[in-house]
């Protein structure tokens, strides 16, 4: 057996899926899913209600912004700001899919402190039964 028997047991590494998507290819194919799953996104999510003290952005538009932090991978929200705020790319390509402005994300948190827990909730169960009425999920 020797040292043969050790090398043609190892395991190889499975490196995951690390092929980046450019910021285009991805903001299409976000487009499309919102096309096509959800065309009325954007009303379902206008209608939460906001009751920020100051309102310079609407519900949708928070929401959008709340999303895309997890969309991105973004660590914080301080990190958020300074970092994809300033780039006049990401803004662009924030705004094709989601058509709305990029908010602060101080005001996302503002917003989500007093939204009541279960309206996301309602979105969220409506949006799973499309899917599943339209059978998107494979099996």
């Amino acid at each position: 057996m020797g040292n043969n028997y050790y090398f043609s047991r190892s395991t190889k590494k499975i490196n995951p899926y690390n092929e980046t998507i450019r910021g285009e290819e991805f903001t299409y194919e976000l487009r499309k899913v919102i096309r096509s799953y959800f065309p009325d996104l954007k009303q379902m999510l206008a209608q939460l209600p906001n009751t920020c003290k100051r309102k310079d952005y609407g519900c949708d538009e928070l929401l959008y912004a709340s999303l895309s932090i997890l969309i991105f991978k973004v660590q914080s929200r301080n990190a958020f700001n300074n970092d994809c705020r300033q780039s006049s790319e990401f803004i662009s390509n924030y705004q094709k899919p989601f058509s709305a402005k990029l908010p602060h994300l101080d005001a996302v948190h503002d917003f989500f402190e007093t939204l009541p827990p279960g309206e996301p909730e309602k979105i969220k169960v409506d949006m799973v039964r499309r899917l599943i009425t339209n059978k998107v999920f494979y099996r």
